[in-house]
């Protein structure tokens, strides 16, 4: 999205890059998490560890060394990445 502002399109730029960051953060994390499954799981790891109710899948069909690495390891949100990502940034 263009805008006539260049203080808008820095923002613009600056958000998409942030969203990638964590997009890949996402990615490492799942990956990181894989070990630490069954080899069988029937709900998807992403919904265990994300989305809306993600705790509750969790507590409900995580095996305990999923369980044990979240807590362990606990996933940043989008707020907190972007706090943090933005914090390395302009540091």
């Amino acid at each position: 999205m263009t805008r006539k502002s260049a203080i808008y399109n820095f923002a613009a730029e600056l958000a998409k890059e942030c969203e990638e960051a964590y997009d890949d953060y996402i990615s490492a994390y799942l990956a990181a998490v894989e070990p630490h499954l069954p080899t069988f799981h029937a709900v998807p790891v992403e919904s265990m560890i994300r989305g809306v109710g993600h705790h509750m899948k969790l507590q409900a069909y995580g095996s305990p060394e999923l369980k044990e690495y979240v807590e362990q390891h606990p996933l940043l949100t989008r707020n907190q990445f972007e706090e943090q990502w933005l914090g390395d940034r302009y540091a």
